[in-house]
């Protein structure tokens, strides 16, 4: 059973030593299971494939979309510059969360439509400071912090679904899918309690 989400329409990539992953979001990037999801995926990579590659963690705990596009440096510097490099680095981003509901760093709570609206910005930002950047971009993990905050982020998700490779995105995880049930309960405290084991591990599934 799928119940980790759906990519859609993954992109080819050769994995080697050359790639260099980047990682940038929130507290679910930073702090799961006590380290850095980038971190965890290089180690993943290198045991499943035997393939050391580098990989950097940019994440913040309380960051939003604004605040991630605000100190984009911090990211593109830490991406191969070397000729040729942009088709070896891969940024994988996700947030909303903050963005819907505290606000981030700077409490400007946005509605869905301006939360993507952030992404978009942040997005477009990294890929012209990385030139053939693949980005991968995370949906948002469900919650139960009520029914406006779930409307908000089913708008972005409707949103990033329909048009994030318009947008220079390579590929898109659903965390909303029929397919998913473990992910599929925005509002329902007993099954997101229920289901809190996988936070852990969602990411290694990319």
């Amino acid at each position: 059973m799928n119940y980790l989400g759906a990519l859609i329409n993954p992109p080819t990539l050769r994995i080697s030593a050359a790639v260099r992953v980047v990682v940038d979001g929130n507290s679910i990037y930073s702090t799961v299971g006590g380290s850095a999801i980038a971190t965890l995926l290089a180690t993943k990579i290198q045991s499943e494939l035997g393939v050391s590659v580098t990989a950097d963690d940019k994440s913040r705990s309380g960051a939003s979309w604004l605040d991630m596009a605000a100190d984009g440096g911090r990211v593109d510097t830490s991406f191969d510059a070397s000729v040729d490099a942009g088709a070896r680095n891969i940024l994988i981003c996700g947030e909303t969360a903050n963005s819907v509901n505290t606000g981030g760093f700077t409490a400007t709570v946005r509605k869905g439509a301006q939360a993507w609206a952030d992404c978009k910005a942040y997005v477009a930002a990294r890929r012209a400071a990385t030139p053939n950047l693949k980005v991968v971009l995370c949906g948002t993990t469900p919650s139960n912090l009520g029914a406006t905050w779930n409307a908000r982020v089913a708008e972005f998700e409707a949103l990033a679904k329909a048009n994030y490779r318009q947008c220079g995105i390579h590929a898109y995880v659903n965390f909303r899918t029929a397919a998913s049930p473990a992910f599929n309960h925005d509002g329902a405290t007993d099954l997101f309690n229920a289901y809190a084991g996988y936070w852990a591990d969602y990411w290694l599934h990319l």
